[in-house]
């Protein structure tokens, strides 16, 4: 799914630690991007993606390599997050979606890329 901008629209730049956590983790129960109950505000979220997605790929990627935010599956490659890390890690693998780094990662412990039940596998 393409990241869609306001066109003709002053973008919002006051995004804040509430957005990013939101775009991180796909929780909304600071009522940001929508409530819990009803569906996401979708054109806000792309839009905050497109201002803190690159910054929040670089610190995902050095605190949890080789797993991407729920910003990054649900903006970026319109999906749903696959559950667990080995999961995601399995899928980045086999789309080739891994950086130099995380393959090296991958490289010096195989492991990583087998599966474990959901819930035991977030190292």
């Amino acid at each position: 799914m393409p990241i869609r901008r306001r066109v003709g629209k002053q973008r919002r730049r006051a995004w804040n630690d509430e957005h990013r956590h939101a775009l991180e983790t796909g929780n909304r129960y600071f009522g940001i991007f929508g409530d819990e109950r009803g569906p996401w505000d979708m054109e806000a979220a792309a839009d905050a993606w497109a201002e803190m997605g690159d910054e929040i790929l670089e610190r995902w990627a050095r605190d949890r390599p080789c797993l991407r935010p729920w910003g990054w599956w649900t903006i970026v490659r319109g999906m749903e997050q696959p559950g667990g890390a080995s999961r995601q890690r399995r899928y980045l693998h086999a789309a080739g979606l891994l950086s130099p780094a995380e393959m090296a990662l991958i490289e010096s412990d195989p492991s990583l890329l087998e599966l474990k039940p959901y819930g035991h596998d977030w190292k």
